[in-house]
C-alpha cells in the first residue's frame, strides 16, 4: 500500500493503479489498495474495470461507505 499511496501523492495515478492491481492479484484485500486501483481506473476512464474491483470489495464489506461512493462515482461517470 505505501508504494501505491506514494504514487498517488505524486500524481502518478496510472502507476499507482498498476501497483494496486498487482497487489490485489496477489491476494491483497486492504480497502485502501482497492480504492487506489479503482480510483486510478476511474481517472483513466476504465469504469467497468473499476466497478469489478469495487464489487468484489463491497461483496465482503457492504457497509464500506468510501467504496460505495467510488462505485457510485464510476457508475455516474460511465453514464455521462
Amino acid at each position: 500500500v505505501p508504494m501505491a499511496e506514494a504514487h498517488v501523492r505524486q500524481g502518478r495515478l496510472p502507476r499507482a493503479g498498476e501497483i494496486a492491481r498487482s497487489a490485489i492479484a496477489a491476494g491483497a484485500t486492504d480497502a485502501n489498495i482497492v480504492r487506489i486501483a479503482a480510483g486510478a481506473d476511474i481517472a483513466g476512464g476504465q469504469y467497468a474495470r473499476a466497478l469489478e474491483v469495487l464489487a468484489a470489495r463491497l461483496a465482503s464489506a457492504p457497509d464500506d461507505a468510501d467504496t460505495q461512493w467510488l462505485a457510485v462515482h464510476a457508475l455516474f461517470a460511465s453514464a455521462i
